[in-house]
């Protein structure tokens, strides 16, 4: 019983869903402004999308298509990486995992390749059904993975180098006391 009657009681509603519209509306912005892509998928063949952010418009693709059917998920992880990550996540599934985190690359509309960290957590929503969902978030990390490429490059451009001209190099760790020492150095 709420004071006031029925008026109270209404006002009381209209407020409360006042409060989840300007959440909802919160959490929407911050995702679409996010460079993280939410997505929930089915563990089905071709994993099917149940949901995805808007801003997968950054990858180049628009959410109605997963949500539709028109493409699964599966088909847009590069092939050269599908068979292993499609592996990956079945072990995981055979090991009862619940979470877990993959690196992997996808292919744009444009056939851009862009580099994906994907942490996903995978449940059972409804047990009478059996229905088990991956809901994970993407985010590019295209620009790091060009930046690790370089620094191998890097580094092994200066042990050919140090190979060639019989030299090497040390370091010391001041904090540490640790010493790292090339391998042309011995």
């Amino acid at each position: 019983i709420v004071p006031g009657g029925g008026v109270a009681l209404i006002n009381a509603i209209r407020a409360l869903e006042t409060k989840l519209y300007e959440k909802d509306k919160l959490y929407k912005t911050l995702i679409e402004n996010s460079p993280t892509v939410l997505i929930s998928w089915r563990d089905e063949p071709g994993w099917p999308v149940e949901f995805i952010s808007e801003n997968i418009s950054w990858f180049g693709y628009n959410a109605e298509d997963f949500l539709s059917g028109k493409i699964l998920y599966t088909d847009i992880i590069h092939p050269k990486d599908k068979d292993r990550i499609l592996a990956e996540v079945h072990g995981f599934r055979e090991k009862g995992m619940t979470y877990y985190w993959q690196e992997y690359r996808i292919i744009t509309p444009k056939g851009k390749v862009m580099w994906i960290e994907d942490r996903t957590t995978a449940e059972i929503v409804s047990s009478s059904e059996k229905k088990k969902y991956h809901n994970g978030i993407l985010s590019d990390i295209t620009e790091r993975k060009i930046i690790e490429y370089a620094l191998k490059q890097k580094q092994a451009q200066l042990a050919t180098a140090q190979q060639l001209a019989h030299i090497g190099s040390w370091e010391w760790d001041i904090r540490t006391d640790t010493v790292t020492w090339s391998d042309e150095l011995y």
